[in-house]
Order: C-alpha cells, then sequence, then structure tokens
C-alpha cells in the first residue's frame, strides 16, 4: 500500500527563473533609483531635531545637574551656573 502525499508544497520560484536572476531584478530597482530631495530634507531635519534635544539636555545636566538639593552645602555652592551660548 502506498501513501500518497496529500499536500504537495508550492514551488519557491516559478519555472524559467533562478535564484540569481530573482535576486538581480531586486537589487537592480534598489542599486539604480536615487533617492528624492525630500528624503534628503526629512534626514536633515531629523537630525537638526537630535542635535536641538542633545543640547537641551547637555545644558540642563550642566545648570541643574549637580545641584540637587535647595541650599548651599558648601562656601562654593551660591554661583550662580553659567548660561549657554545660546541663551
Amino acid at each position: 500500500m502506498d501513501v500518497q502525499p496529500v499536500y504537495a508544497p508550492p514551488p519557491v520560484i516559478e519555472p524559467g527563473h533562478t535564484f540569481s536572476s530573482v535576486t538581480e531584478q531586486i537589487a537592480g530597482i534598489v542599486l539604480t533609483r536615487r533617492h528624492p530631495y525630500s528624503w534628503f530634507f526629512g534626514l536633515f531635519i531629523g537630525f537638526m531635531m537630535t542635535m536641538v534635544l542633545f543640547v537641551l539636555f547637555v545644558d540642563h545636566k550642566r545648570l541643574y545637574g549637580p545641584r540637587l538639593h535647595s541650599f548651599p552645602m558648601s562656601s562654593n555652592d551660591h554661583r550662580q551656573p553659567q548660561r549657554h551660548f545660546l541663551s
């Protein structure tokens, strides 16, 4: 008694194609198209927003990071913090 498979998996690629031809077709799309200028503009805006947040974080840590208390702990703690160049 021969057992016939009930389910036969479909072929991965269609007849007449090879893995190499499919790879070249997909890579050809990616490697030959140029990026639109809007993509570079969006990248620039995202980078600038990241830099603004970084500057604000560094400035906040420099001004308020060492002062975790509200009263002077030593004679040097009553100084005003230096302002940042953007202020």
